[in-house]
């Protein structure tokens, strides 16, 4: 979390604001003084449209263009493009 607040150039303060957080909860978390939860962990990634999966366990893949809410409730809103991709998934694991 600390990487990414400085990488958007954030004081906690502003980290916190941004997010719903106070600064305190910011601090507590990046000191390791309280672990951040799914909750609050999810709630950054929509701020910030990255992934979940990045901030908890470091996986760059989802660092960038996350598969997140967003893009869930996107695909639940557009049907032919989420068969689209569910054929090519499918295909590609047959293959």
């Amino acid at each position: 979390m600390r990487e990414l607040r400085k990488e958007k150039e954030l004081i906690q303060k502003e980290f916190g604001e941004k997010v719903g957080y106070s600064p305190s909860a910011i601090l507590k978390i990046e000191t390791n003084l309280n672990h951040a939860t799914d909750k609050t962990l999810h709630d950054i990634a929509d701020t910030f449209d990255i992934g979940f999966e990045w901030l908890k366990f470091g996986d760059e893949r989802y660092r960038k263009s996350p598969v997140n809410r967003k893009l869930v409730d996107w695909l639940m809103d557009h049907q032919e493009i989420r068969d689209q991709l569910w054929k090519k998934m499918v295909d590609e694991e047959q293959n």
